[in-house]
């Protein structure tokens, strides 16, 4: 195996790694350590366009490259569904801020 064939595996599991962990996180609505781990796993994926990626080993990488991709497919998934939790959430404090607004303002007629 080349040092280059070594590099670009290392990469890719670091990648790999990087992404469970951020899928583990936003199961658990840990968006501060998922962002945290994204910067990380950003610079490395900006790396692996700059290490070699040896003929013989494109077919492996790119399955590997897939793997990842499902992995951030999920992860959009959790933070879409955490997002409109949220806004539901608000909405609906927001309406029963109304309601309390509407009832005080009915009393005090």
């Amino acid at each position: 195996m080349t040092t280059a064939t070594l590099d670009c595996e290392i990469l890719i599991e670091e990648i790999q790694q990087y992404s469970r962990m951020m899928l583990i996180e936003a199961n658990e609505a840990n968006w501060e350590k998922v962002s945290n781990l994204e910067t990380q796993c950003e610079r490395m994926i900006r790396s692996m366009f700059n290490t070699a990626i040896p003929e013989g080993n494109a077919l492996a990488i790119a399955a590997r490259c897939e793997e990842v991709q499902r992995v951030q497919l999920q992860l959009v998934e959790l933070a879409a569904a955490a997002r409109n939790a949220a806004a539901e959430e608000l909405i609906r404090l927001r309406n029963a801020s109304k309601v309390k607004q509407s009832y005080s303002d009915f009393r005090f007629v």
